[in-house]
């Protein structure tokens, strides 16, 4: 995700331009199922995915900035190649931004790709395709990879970001770029961070926060930091939603949560609704709790339900859309944009109601969103993957997408 110079609609970690159009295939109305290998992570960045197999890291989809960590600058990848390994380090939980990704190997954290703004965090602004060492000598339990910025908790749950800051992402305070790991301005002991175009939204363990177990910070143009209000930007963290909440997800400039209570997991959303992604029938722009019926959103200062009354986790927000796992049933559901096939619901239209993902599969609790396409593993742990696929990000040797699932083959 580069810097803004005027506003652009984008999401996930993300931060692009308008997307070039592709061949979508007609829906299928079933697909080959090979059981594969147990998948212990899954991630997307806005134009490349990445798995974890027995903490063996493979990647795929676009390669411009040696995002795929494979060594070498190249146009794309249709099918998955091993991140070079040469540190003899396996990789396990990490994240994906636009064009930079991010991983742990036991407690050290790694990035390769683009580092014009230093987020690849090793103390230069060096792009690499391999593997580089996160400065600093941290021990990590958590790192994520956003619109190039990267934050990470340590194990002692400290949060740090590092990369471009020109909206206060970096939560320390100012507006300038570091190019190692910075401590986020806060006394708080966070579980668990996730990062939109310019801005964090971080968790609190329900069972141990007192009021707000979400904070925010960073650029708030569409009120994605929940507090009420939009514009401006926060340097430091600061509480976004009251309450319990037990899961979030960030997409480009707007977030969801999953509340805590009874019943629990119902999704929440709130930011930018420029392509239906908070999920909620109004057309006002309101911080209020009970909007008069409308529409559509434009956009909302505070979470608003989804419709539907699903609970969901886990959830995933892409550039525009959300995606989320049924907990009685399995089944996935996906909201808002869909001119890609992002929703799985064999079209290529927004919708504001979570829809069921065609085929009827029911899904393990690992799922990610990128830009324009979804990943999940399925209960038979076969990788199915829909939505845009221009620059192989589907990850089936091809570059047509999907609007439904389909295997990858990693």
């Amino acid at each position: 995700m580069r810097p803004r110079t005027a506003m652009l609609l984008v999401g996930f970690v993300l931060g692009s331009t308008a997307c070039q159009s592709e061949n979508i295939a007609a829906p299928q109305p079933e697909f080959a199922t090979a059981a594969l290998a147990s998948y212990d992570f899954l991630n997307a960045g806005i134009y490349h995915s990445c798995i974890s197999r027995n903490s063996v890291r493979m990647c795929w989809g676009v390669n411009g900035d040696g995002q795929l960590g494979i060594g070498r600058i190249s146009t794309l990848s249709t099918t998955a190649q091993p991140v070079v390994n040469g540190t003899g380090d396996t990789f396990g939980v990490g994240d994906g931004g636009y064009n930079h990704t991010c991983s742990l190997s036991g407690t050290r954290a790694y990035c390769w790709g683009f580092n014009g703004y230093g987020q690849l965090g090793n103390g230069t602004t060096t792009p690499s395709s391999s593997p580089v060492l996160v400065s600093g000598g941290i021990s990590w339990q958590w790192i994520a990879a956003g619109g190039h910025f990267t934050c990470g908790i340590s194990t002692i749950k400290v949060a740090y970001c590092w990369g471009y800051n020109g909206a206060g992402q970096l939560g320390n305070g100012t507006k300038n770029n570091q190019s190692i790991p910075t401590a986020v301005n806060t006394a708080l002991r966070f579980d668990k961070l996730v990062l939109g175009e310019h801005f964090v939204c971080a968790w609190l363990n329900p069972s141990t926060a007192t009021g707000s177990s979400v904070y925010c910070w960073g650029a708030n143009d569409f009120g994605q930091l929940a507090n009420g209000s939009v514009g401006g930007i926060r340097t430091s963290p600061g509480p976004a939603v009251t309450g319990k909440w037990l899961n979030v997800t960030a997409g480009s400039f707007f977030a969801c949560a999953s509340k805590g209570g009874s019943p629990s997991y119902l999704t929440y959303c709130w930011g930018s609704n420029a392509y239906k992604q908070i999920g909620y029938q109004q057309f006002i722009i309101c911080s209020c709790d009970n909007p008069p019926p409308g529409d559509t959103y434009l956009y909302a200062t505070s979470p608003l339900p989804v419709d539907g009354g699903l609970h969901l986790n886990p959830i995933a927000a892409g550039y525009g859309h959300v995606c989320g796992r049924q907990i009685e049933t399995g089944a996935m559901y996906c909201w808002g944009r869909g001119d890609q096939g992002q929703l799985g619901n064999g079209s290529t239209y927004n919708t504001i109601r979570a829809s069921p993902v065609a085929g009827g599969y029911t899904y393990q609790e690992k799922l990610a969103a990128g830009g324009y396409h979804t990943m999940a593993v399925r209960s038979d742990g076969s990788v199915l993957a829909w939505g845009r696929n221009v620059e192989g990000q589907l990850g089936n040797g091809t570059q047509n997408g999907s609007p439904v699932p389909i295997v990858v083959n990693p």
